[in-house]
């Protein structure tokens, strides 16, 4: 069994994020503005970019990553032109990241389908991952 978080995030250095959440229709779990502190009520620490991300919030148990990263895909797909909008506006960057905990060393690891890279290319995102193994 493994344990999984996937999010997107668009960030830069500063955009209207509520305009952009209300262009996507989705709205964020985080976002940040540059500058200011990145938690609530307390002053440190300071985000270094103004972003939004959206995304699973905890991890969730699975034995397959590739259903939560299809999740994800799901949600953005057809909001490739509006983010390709900001980011050339904006000259945002993004990324789509999983976080991976592993219940053991062994697994069966998983596997980007092409729909999945069609949609990073499209949106000339990152793919970053955190693996761990509990």
């Amino acid at each position: 069994m493994e344990k999984i978080r996937v999010y997107f995030a668009l960030y830069g250095d500063e955009f209207p994020v509520e305009e952009f959440t209300k262009d996507i229709g989705i709205l964020p779990n985080h976002t940040t503005k540059k500058g200011k502190s990145v938690l609530p009520d307390k002053e440190l620490p300071i985000a270094q970019d103004t972003s939004w991300a959206y995304g699973t919030e905890e991890l969730t148990v699975t034995e397959y990553p590739e259903i939560q990263l299809n999740w994800l895909i799901d949600q953005l797909v057809e909001k490739t032109e509006i983010i390709n909008i900001y980011k050339e506006k904006y000259d945002l960057r993004c990324k789509l990241v999983a976080v991976i905990e592993y219940t053991s060393e062994h697994n069966r690891g998983f596997t980007l389908n092409e729909r999945f890279m069609s949609f990073v290319n499209a949106i000339g995102a990152r793919f970053e991952t955190d693996i761990y193994i509990d």
